[in-house]
């Protein structure tokens, strides 16, 4: 479910984004929809470091993750929250 609809109810919503693994796959493909690049030297060959949720870019070596540069980055309010924040807003 796209995190655009705009018609969501709360129950909804938190039964659609009600983890921060969820929310992250979906804030990669509105990130990234024509698939993940680096954000430094915007490489599109990026490897995987499932372990630790992040990516190396095969070009420059930069890591990063799917919040890198965003206002999630280093939030220790977990993900649902901040959908639901966002989406309920107004």
């Amino acid at each position: 479910m796209p995190l655009t609809q705009t018609n969501l109810d709360i129950v909804t919503m938190m039964s659609n984004f009600h983890s921060d693994e969820k929310c992250l796959e979906v804030l990669e493909e509105i990130r990234w929809p024509d698939g993940v690049q680096c954000p430094r030297c915007n490489h599109q060959s990026i490897s995987r470091i499932y372990a630790r949720g992040q990516f190396d870019c095969n070009s420059c070596r930069f890591r990063f993750s799917v919040t890198s540069g965003t206002i999630f980055h280093d939030s220790h309010l977990p993900l649902p929250k901040w959908f639901a924040t966002i989406l309920y807003d107004g």
